[in-house]
């Protein structure tokens, strides 16, 4: 309930320097560091160290690439705009419990909650996320190469809400003259896994590309998004468990083919 008009300005800064260096015919590797920064979060050093290599031990035919790098995500001018709007004086949450129907009001067991508000946690940081490969890739024939490649995802300080004003086991708010607070928290963690297995053909003569990877994966994560609240938000960790972005098995594949006058198609299977 409520209408307010917000207006703010968002700032954000990266700076990134990176290096390739070839040590030998067999081995090169690639260092750099990136920092970023942006306003509404008071911590401005968020160093992102990236280290990768490409070797080629057994000659041009089998490479061998992985690599490691911390990235860090923004905090969403939209959230924070919940925040300016969401404050329990100018725009308000109206929760009724047990309502009654048609009309919510007129339930015997009806109770309105005082006014809620959306907020950021002091100490809200930006996301992060640690991500590591390693891949192998194997040239068989002229036409036949395959690879396998491993990829971790370790998703840490990922925002999450939680109503900091939940009930206890006895109904009791801390606050009792406000409703739900949902309070923005850097809390959250998210894991991911895949290893895929692919393959790329072709045929020359005709001019014809074939490529087709397989996935196994797992995501697990607290939420899918910043502003749903946990089941019991007196034990936020509880909601760890597989995503709604989980895929155990993806197949894709595409061939390329020619067509007339010079054009060409793509036929896309995705499963």
């Amino acid at each position: 309930i409520g209408e307010v008009n917000t207006k703010f300005n968002q700032y954000q800064f990266g700076a990134y320097w990176q290096d390739d260096i070839r040590l030998n015919n067999k081995f090169s590797v690639s260092i750099g560091v990136r920092n970023e920064m942006q306003s509404h979060i008071d911590d401005k050093l968020n160093l992102m160290p990236r280290l990768g290599f490409t070797a080629t031990p057994w000659g041009p035919r089998t490479s061998i690439r992985g690599g490691y790098g911390l990235f860090y995500d923004w905090y969403s001018s939209n959230l924070y705009d919940q925040t300016l709007r969401v404050d329990g004086v100018s725009v308000r949450d109206l929760l009724i419990l047990n309502p009654g129907y048609p009309n919510p009001l007129n339930g015997t067991e009806a109770q309105i909650l005082p006014r809620g508000r959306i907020q950021a946690s002091s100490d809200l940081s930006m996301p992060q996320v640690h991500q590591a490969s390693l891949g192998v890739e194997r040239q068989l024939t002229q036409n036949l190469s395959v690879q396998t490649t491993y990829q971790m995802l370790r998703g840490r300080h990922r925002i999450r809400s939680i109503n900091i004003n939940a009930p206890d086991a006895f109904g009791n708010r801390p606050d009792p003259s406000v409703g739900t607070v949902t309070q923005f928290e850097s809390t959250g963690r998210a894991d991911t896994d895949r290893v895929t297995f692919g393959g790329n053909y072709r045929f020359p003569q005709r001019r014809i590309f074939v490529n087709m990877n397989y996935t196994l994966g797992r995501i697990k994560n607290h939420t899918d998004s910043e502003t749903s609240l946990p089941a019991n938000n007196l034990d936020p960790d509880a909601e760890w468990g597989y995503s709604r972005q989980d895929v155990r098995h993806r197949l894709q594949g595409t061939v390329n083919v020619p067509l007339v006058l010079g054009l060409r198609a793509n036929v896309n299977i995705n499963a």
